[in-house]
């Protein structure tokens, strides 16, 4: 029996590096096929096992639902808990939770019941998902019993492994997204921060737009409110995905872009809505920004008047 286990514990942890190498993780919900998986897995230990869920922190800083077994995904995948929303005992290891609520707002706990089987529920056991001794989601296996399903405490060493290999496996996906930005820029020049180009490239490029493309758009994004180093990290992110293909530098609490085009919509509509969305890391933030948009030349003759603004 220990020998099946353990090959079947192999080709899972297999099968899921095997998925990480399949794909790109830009959303935090591209992340939903390799967890479920492992969600999936993990009920087919016990057939006592029969719904459950993983909560896994998006790069704002809030636990969502990545992955659901036997609930309804649609639903939950709209709930943002904050840190303050989560009972503070299930940051300290392995927990049977009984109460059916927590500290979730009317909004959330009307979610959870539609669907989550929150009012079906006897009880869960919840896992902290480390990573570097930081918790950074929760693996939840739900009882559905009047029976304590997890008193003989196979249950709970099957979700421990599993729970750690989660956050192995959410460190790697982290890990190569950013080491994907990063190579991208490498390839043309020195950055300043680990993932935005510095400002000696900005200046570089400013040369090379104004010879190649009669009409271009230079647009300075200033942080206007004090960010800590995890909330600033996410702007950087928001950033990059809006940017993707244009060039970005940083210096000062300004991002500077250039860019061949920019639809006026998506600058006053979608730029704005995804960078001044909230972020929760300690306390929940509200990032401010003043934006300055120029078409080039019908705002900025020439490259000096340009640098100037530098």
């Amino acid at each position: 029996m220990v020998k099946i286990i353990n090959r079947k514990f192999i080709n899972i942890f297999s099968k899921v590096f095997e998925m990480i190498s399949e794909k790109e993780y830009n959303e935090f919900l591209d992340m939903k096929n390799i967890f479920e998986y492992i969600l999936i897995s993990i009920m087919d230990f016990d057939s006592r096992l029969t719904t459950g869920s993983v909560i896994l922190r998006d790069d704002d800083g809030y636990f969502r639902y990545v992955a659901v077994k036997g609930h309804n995904m649609n639903i939950l995948k709209d709930i943002r808990f904050k840190k303050n929303h989560i009972f503070e005992e299930k940051f300290h290891g392995a927990h049977i939770i009984t109460s059916r609520i927590e500290r979730e707002t009317t909004e959330q706990l009307d979610l959870l019941v539609k669907g989550g089987n929150l009012l079906r529920l006897k009880s869960y056991l919840s896992v902290p998902i480390l990573v570097k001794n930081e918790v950074v989601g929760f693996l939840n296996i739900d009882n559905y019993s009047e029976k304590n399903i997890f008193i003989d405490g196979e249950i709970i060493n099957i979700a421990k492994l599993f729970a750690k290999f989660m956050g192995h496996i959410y460190e790697n996906i982290k890990d190569k997204r950013n080491l994907k930005i990063k190579e991208k820029l490498l390839n043309n020049s020195k950055i300043s921060n680990g993932i935005l180009y510095n400002k000696t490239f900005l200046l570089k490029s400013l040369e090379d737009f104004f010879e190649k493309y009669e009409e271009f758009i230079f647009v300075m994004i200033t942080i206007k409110n004090k960010l800590d180093e995890k909330s600033l990290e996410s702007i950087f992110h928001r950033i990059n995905k809006l940017f993707e293909e244009d060039i970005v530098a940083y210096e000062d609490n300004t991002f500077y872009i250039l860019s061949e085009y920019i639809s006026d919509y998506f600058f006053k509509t979608e730029l704005k809505e995804e960078l001044e969305k909230p972020i929760f890391w300690n306390t929940e933030i509200y990032p401010k920004f003043e934006y300055n948009f120029y078409n080039i030349p019908e705002d900025l003759k020439n490259i000096e008047e340009l640098k100037e603004l530098i």
